[in-house]
């Protein structure tokens, strides 16, 4: 997974775009072949991975095997100023500074929002918990 902070090309703005990068999997242990576009963020590489070697991760708390349907298929990114959610149906860009969804598509817009919102909310909760 390529570092989207090392942007190319230069002055790409698009918060969507920004986040948008691939994630390759190569090896000889991994049986699954082909290309997937399932939306999934860094902390779905572990489970992922792991699921794909027939390993358990049940313990990864916040990682979730993308290869599984029943798994929820979401990514959500954050940098200082503004946070991210993407799933096949949902897409919500909220700014910090401006207080607002700059983007918002969605069929059901205020059940997205409610879901990306608890979803930042029990990340930061358990981050604060471990300090």
């Amino acid at each position: 997974m390529p570092d989207h902070y090392s942007v190319y090309p230069q002055g790409l703005t698009d918060p969507l775009a920004r986040h948008h990068v691939p994630l390759v999997f190569t090896g000889g242990a991994l049986q699954l072949k082909g290309q997937v576009d399932t939306p999934v963020d860094q902390t779905a590489i572990a489970a992922t991975l792991l699921g794909m070697m027939g390993l358990p991760h049940d313990q990864l708390r916040f990682s979730r095997d993308a290869f599984d349907p029943g798994t929820a298929q979401a990514a959500l990114f954050s940098i200082p100023g503004f946070f991210g959610w993407v799933t096949p149906t949902d897409t919500l860009v909220y700014d910090y500074d401006q207080r607002l969804f700059t983007i918002s598509q969605s069929p059901d817009t205020a059940t997205a929002r409610r879901r990306m919102l608890a979803t930042i909310q029990t990340l930061y909760s358990d981050f604060a918990r471990r300090q």
